[in-house]
């Protein structure tokens, strides 16, 4: 059961965007951990907002999610 939900009903996490956008350039895998329902993919969906804004290019990220069980999701954003 999925929501509908627009980017200017959020509330965005400047500290959390911060950390994320000092290891833009780093070639490490960034995980974002948190309990169920906590806003990660959230977090993730605010990341490539301010990634557009950087310039990177809509088709240089790629965002998957993985739902694998009822207790673990697993989301990625991949940057070229």
């Amino acid at each position: 059961m999925g929501y509908i939900c627009s980017m200017a009903n959020l509330i965005f996490r400047k500290q959390y965007i911060k950390k994320l956008l000092a290891y833009k350039n780093i070639d490490l895998i960034k995980v974002v951990t948190g309990l169920r329902r906590s806003g990660k993919s959230t977090l993730l969906e605010l990341y490539r907002t301010e990634l557009k804004k950087l310039c990177v290019q809509p088709g240089q990220t790629v965002l998957l999610e993985c739902h694998l069980c009822l207790s673990m999701n697993l989301i990625f954003v991949f940057v070229q």
